[in-house]
């Protein structure tokens, strides 16, 4: 997708669900696990880089999961 010059949404759309689809087939990867190991391994700079915001959106919708519900705690 990345040498065909598929939109970069596109792009982070497949790799999120490509992700997700082999973090809940397996019981022991997990996201962020698949994508880290993605980013070790990826030759292509582009597509590192499309994986790591995707680690930063997962970051982000944790943080903002996790202060929501401590505020519902208080």
């Amino acid at each position: 997708m990345v040498i065909d010059g598929a939109s970069p949404r596109r792009i982070r759309n497949y790799l999120h669900r490509w992700t997700r689809w082999w973090a809940n087939a397996s019981d022991t990867w997990h996201y962020l696990e698949i994508l880290q190991q993605f980013i070790d391994v990826c030759w292509d700079k582009t597509a590192a880089t499309f994986a790591t915001a995707l680690t930063h959106v997962y970051f982000n919708k944790l943080h903002i999961e996790t202060s929501s519900l401590l505020g519902m705690a208080a």
